[in-house]
């Protein structure tokens, strides 16, 4: 039973209802992310036929568009001239590719640098990495065996996805349309351990890049108010094609929760307080 102080705050209106999401709040925004890519899509079509033209040059595929007739196919009288392309795009492309992972990851493209603390000795099992020995191996850890220690797990997790081809991805449509895309996430991994028991599983939570591809990607195109102090990030909406049978696996494994990173989902008889 409400309190009598409760009764009286409802009586003078002074508590509000808790604003609740439903179905229908659902739906409005399905269509109104539809609506808003159309838009999008629309507003950028003369940018996507620039983007089919450079494909067609770096596939190097003959442009006879000038050889066809009203209904297609190819005049005869016309068989004869030749089409003049641009050369060497897709050489282009690779050496500047090349060039660039050059340039990004060369020798010592990053410094790793641990925070040695007295702490930090006392934590960290190094008895189980460096056998220490009276003759030549050392048996005291020093800065620079920690920052080494670092980089090379580092390293270690930068080749468990291939990291550098990914942002060759990267760089390579940042050179062809102007603009490279990729984010950050948590992947799952699993690892499987030959032991003399047999074979042993074991998943791994490993940070990934992963390249998005512009022609998939819609950004956003917000104007800044010069009457309001808020800031609102900017809205993407990306376009992709996955299997039926994918989406209601990931669809059965996620959740409707924002923070979650597999989440995303909302069934239809599910609802969540905004």
């Amino acid at each position: 039973m409400p309190s009598q102080s409760d009764v009286a705050a409802i009586e003078q209106g002074k508590v509000k209802s808790k604003r609740r999401f439903d179905q229908r709040d659902f739906d409005f925004i399905a269509e109104f992310v539809i609506q808003e890519w159309e838009r999008r899509k629309s507003a950028r079509a003369g940018l996507e036929r620039h983007w089919a033209e450079i494909d067609r040059q770096v596939a190097m595929q003959p442009d006879v568009e000038f050889k066809k007739l009203p209904n297609g196919k190819l005049d005869i009288n016309k068989l004869w001239m030749s089409e003049v392309e641009p050369p060497l795009q897709a050489q282009a492309l690779e050496v500047l590719t090349a060039d660039a992972r050059q340039m990004l990851f060369g020798d010592s493209w990053f410094r790793a640098h641990a925070e040695v603390t007295d702490a930090y000795l006392d934590r960290v099992d190094f008895k189980g990495l460096i056998l220490g020995d009276e003759a030549e191996v050392p048996s005291q850890i020093t800065q620079d065996n920690a920052d080494k220690l670092v980089e090379g797990f580092l390293l270690h997790y930068f080749r468990q996805t291939d990291f550098f081809t990914r942002y060759d991805r990267i760089n390579a449509e940042a050179f062809k349309y102007g603009m490279g895309v990729g984010r950050a996430r948590m992947q799952t991994k699993n690892v499987y351990l030959r032991e003399a028991k047999g074979v042993r599983k074991e998943t791994q939570r490993v940070p990934v890049l992963v390249p998005v591809s512009i022609k998939n990607l819609y950004l956003d195109d917000p104007m800044p108010s010069m009457h309001s102090a808020q800031v609102l990030g900017p809205a993407e909406i990306a376009q992709d094609w996955i299997k039926l049978e994918n989406l209601v696996l990931a669809a059965s494994r996620g959740s409707s929760d924002p923070q979650d990173e597999d989440g995303g989902w909302a069934s239809s008889t599910s609802t969540s307080s905004g």
